[in-house]
């Protein structure tokens, strides 16, 4: 059962958002100097929608996509990269062309919430080619400087993957950091990477609430037990009324 003071308590309040879609080229059809940077516009209002599409010049087939909602306690995002560079060079050092589709998105929980997520990640490319793809769903405490403690899922290329995601679980109050990102560096071949994720919180119930503070009072309520067997022997040598204070 839920109560209505805590459902109406509950607030998922974003306070950093950096959506982004990119490209980066530095060749193109074995033109000397052909290359460059782009980098996709941020959601037209801080926190609103987003649903951008990139496209990479320089004769790539290349496209750069996100699609992501905020809600009141909800979130909703999928972003994908997909093409190639459109010309094969031989002994080219890889890494030099990327597609990325990145979503960054920072929040505070002001008591602690019932959370879920659910979702999938997936990547195409060759390595033995040279393409590399990459495609990631990370949440932590913020700022995220790596895989989180409450969900770290991470699919990397070696031929075609697709990696479901599911997780609920209980997260304290606090700020966190909710990143997701589709990542390729294309090498002559097609190769593709993305994410899609619904991400939700909930009051939490009151059942677990009393399971929490449970499990909170153990280590004290244990500490206590055994405080009161080490005083045993003692109370039946005359030190009751101390045992009993």
């Amino acid at each position: 059962m839920v109560s209505a003071r805590s459902a109406a308590a509950l607030t998922l309040t974003p306070y950093e958002d950096d959506r982004y879609t990119s490209w980066s080229f530095r060749y193109c059809q074995l033109q000397e100097g052909c290359g460059g940077t782009g980098r996709g516009d941020a959601p037209p209002v801080p926190f609103g929608p987003f649903d951008h599409e990139l496209a990479v010049p320089y004769g790539s087939d290349g496209t750069v996509t996100q699609h992501s909602t905020l809600g009141a306690l909800e979130i909703e995002g999928s972003g994908a990269v997909r093409g190639s560079t459109g010309v094969v060079i031989p002994f080219y050092p890889p890494g030099i062309t990327s597609f990325d589709s990145t979503f960054v998105l920072s929040f505070t929980l002001d008591e602690p919430a019932l959370a879920s997520l659910i979702g999938s990640l997936d990547v195409a490319a060759n390595d033995l080619e040279g393409e590399f793809a990459l495609a990631s769903v990370f949440l932590c405490h913020a700022p995220c400087a790596g895989p989180g403690p409450y969900l770290s899922y991470e699919l990397i290329s070696g031929g075609s993957g697709h990696l479901p995601l599911s997780f609920t679980g209980i997260l304290p109050a606090g700020a966190y950091e909710l990143f997701a990102d589709a990542y390729v560096e294309p090498y002559g071949a097609f190769v593709s990477a993305a994410f899609s994720f619904q991400f939700a919180v909930a009051p939490v119930p009151e059942s677990s609430a009393s399971a929490l503070a449970g499990a909170a009072l153990a280590p004290l309520l244990l500490r206590r037990r055994h405080r009161r067997v080490g005083q045993a022997p003692r109370a039946k040598s005359g030190l009751v009324g101390a045992a009993c204070r």
